[in-house]
């Protein structure tokens, strides 16, 4: 059986003088190892799933230094900075102020899934092995961050095993489509990392209302990142100039026609990334 706290194995609270502004602060911290079970997990979610604070107030905390990593746990470390995105090692040690941990919030108690709404979730499953499960996710259903989304009722998806599957990536709560599991950690990693690296090829299907110019071509966006004012991670936002020059990166789509829907003015249409 997996479980969250076999990453904090061999726990241990120090007095850590860090560099903070120019003056030297004496800060206890909690020093926590990194199980293999985590190895190459984003460190937010790391922190979410020991702490259970929302996002927001995560970024908060690593703009404040109040967290590092570090290949000791000696309180004599060096202070590393680091970020939402920055990735853990097994063997690492995670450092956590006083400050944060204060700041816990008590673990919300696993949503109970009744009989009938499991059967319901379960009827969206394609496909299971040992290793993933495949969902035919339906529109008007949020994967994260609501009530009711996908990530509260994993719960239903355990099937024989100890462990909740993992979500390796998201879909518009608009949309409906293929959502994989994982249903391990090692096998999350792995799928995490493969999307990471551009491996993993997604495709839309749509209804399109008005002819295109062409009937297969791409499609180029320059993007960028904004802040958000609730202190949350950037967003990425396009730009309306394709070649402005501020831009950080690009998104390219190509589409194709796959067919016209009678004498209307509406098209089947095929878009995947590049």
């Amino acid at each position: 059986m997996y479980c969250i706290r076999s990453a904090l194995q061999r726990t241990h609270s120090y007095t850590v003088a860090l560099q903070s502004r120019g003056a030297a602060t004496a800060t206890n911290f909690q020093s926590i190892k990194i199980s293999p079970d985590d190895d190459g997990m984003r460190l937010d979610r790391w922190l979410r799933n020991r702490l259970n604070l929302p996002q927001s107030l995560l970024e908060k905390h690593l703009r404040k230094k109040d967290v590092s990593v570090s290949t000791t746990a000696s309180p004599t470390s060096p202070w590393v900075k680091v970020g939402s995105n920055t990735r853990l090692q097994a063997g690492q040690y995670v450092l956590l102020s006083s400050a944060l941990e204060e700041k816990k919030e008590v673990p919300v108690p696993e949503k109970e899934i009744s009989p009938e709404l499991t059967r319901i979730l379960r009827s969206w499953v394609i496909y299971k092995d040992k290793h993933i499960i495949v969902l035919n996710k339906p529109a008007k259903v949020a994967v994260q961050g609501a009530t009711d989304s996908v990530a509260s009722l994993l719960g239903a998806f355990k099937y024989d095993y100890d462990e909740k599957p993992s979500i390796v990536h998201r879909l518009d709560k608009d949309t409906s489509g293929i959502l994989l599991l994982a249903r391990t950690k090692p096998v999350a990693r792995d799928l995490s990392e493969a999307w990471r690296n551009h491996k993993v090829k997604k495709m839309y299907w749509a209804i399109l209302v008005g002819k295109p110019e062409k009937r297969a071509g791409m499609i180029r966006a320059a993007l960028t990142r904004r802040n958000k004012r609730d202190g949350d991670e950037p967003e990425l936002v396009r730009l309306a100039d394709p070649n402005s020059t501020v831009a950080k990166e690009e998104a390219v789509t190509a589409f194709n026609m796959i067919e016209w829907l009678g004498s209307t003015d509406s098209g089947f249409v095929r878009f995947f990334f590049i």
